[in-house]
């Protein structure tokens, strides 16, 4: 393993704890809640501020499809010349994969500020395994060995685990809202797992590079949450210290968090596997549930280890890790490259993503 790539693994993993336990500083501080989405649009920012980076790769002139816009969407062919040096853009693609982070990203920040930051991860790392049941549902030529079968099974116990051990909680009401808290956050990884079943289906048919459809998936995906904000979000932000200089910083440090995330997703797809994407979401598994035991567990119960949850920790990132495994010893048995993207495979791009010129594939930093 080269530094290059080491580097980018930790900054994929900082960036990616630094993430979910900033958001849970931010809704403790005061400053945020489910109906803020404020902290959903620092992440969807720092997707965008990727074309403030120049591109080390040199692409071929794509010239920006204006056909694939509305008429009344023309405003956007400015923006799609300036980003044609990122390579091709699936726009319509990019505008439905929007509705679906968002959607997803809004329902899991719901469903962590319910569980707390350290429960919400250990059920977020399992998206892995619903990316990889979806593709086989919807895209061809996707199965999963026994191997991944028995990962699947195990993750699910472990999820469960996570429920029956709040049934025990004194506090009644809490223990109620944590549980709903693991329902939502299931059903939010469900949805953004889709995200990436899309995304992979775009990225086969060679209509998007993989980080022009990160900076155009960014664009829609902050119009779609600033309308929310319109619509469901004053009442609510009138009321939060959103410009305490504390929160402000917390804010653009989740900004740069997210950039950085970005960055090293795009490095990490291109030059790591399965195996190793599976050891870095369940690193980070663990690294965010014993840093919220740390920093939050005396302001909140909900917080702390216990022998519950720790058993669920475990037996979910075994499970994870355990599938990403065999999913790499399956590819390498079939031949197939595949990226090992930070929440799934990605498929390398087809020929028509190098440069004559260049042997290096699009998607690097």
């Amino acid at each position: 393993m080269s530094t290059r790539v080491l580097l980018f693994q930790l900054l994929f993993l900082a960036t990616g704890m630094l993430s979910t336990l900033g958001a849970q500083w931010v809704k403790y501080r005061g400053a945020a809640n489910a109906l803020s989405f404020v902290t959903s649009l620092c992440q969807f920012i720092g997707m965008i501020l990727v074309a403030a980076l120049p591109p080390t790769k040199t692409y071929t002139d794509h010239q920006p499809d204006a056909s694939c816009l509305h008429p009344n969407l023309s405003c956007l062919a400015p923006f799609m010349s300036y980003l044609r040096v990122y390579g091709p853009a699936n726009i319509r693609g990019a505008a439905f994969i929007s509705v679906l982070e968002v959607a997803g990203n809004l329902i899991l920040v719901a469903g962590m500020f319910l569980t707390g930051s350290g429960l919400f991860m250990v059920i977020y790392s399992s998206i892995v395994v619903f990316t990889a049941l979806f593709s086989r549902m919807l895209l061809p030529g996707r199965s999963l060995s026994r191997m991944q079968w028995a990962s699947v099974i195990s993750i699910c116990f472990g999820l469960s685990l996570t429920a029956i051990g709040n049934t025990g909680n004194e506090n009644a009401a809490a223990s109620h809202l944590i549980f709903l808290g693991i329902l939502v956050c299931i059903f939010g990884t469900a949805v953004l797992s889709l995200v990436y079943v899309a995304t992979d289906h775009i990225l086969t048919e060679g209509s998007s590079t993989p980080y022009s459809q990160c900076i155009w998936v960014g664009i829609f995906s902050s119009l779609l949450t600033l309308v929310a904000m319109l619509v469901l979000s004053i009442p609510s932000l009138r009321t939060l210290p959103l410009f305490d200089s504390d929160v402000v910083m917390a804010h653009l440090i989740l900004i740069l968090s997210s950039l950085g995330h970005s960055v090293a997703y795009f490095e990490l797809v291109e030059s790591t596997g399965g195996i190793a994407t599976g050891v870095l979401q369940g690193l980070r598994a663990v690294g965010v549930f014993g840093l919220s035991h740390v920093w939050f567990c005396e302001r909140d119960e909900g917080q702390c280890f216990t022998v519950w949850k720790g058993a669920a920790t475990v037996i979910v990132v075994c499970g994870v890790v355990t599938f990403a495994a065999a999913k790499g010893m399956q590819e390498k048995g079939a031949g197939k490259g595949e990226y090992g993207g930070s929440l799934g495979a990605i498929p390398l791009p087809t020929d028509d993503f190098y440069d004559e010129d260049d042997d290096i594939p699009l998607g690097r930093f």
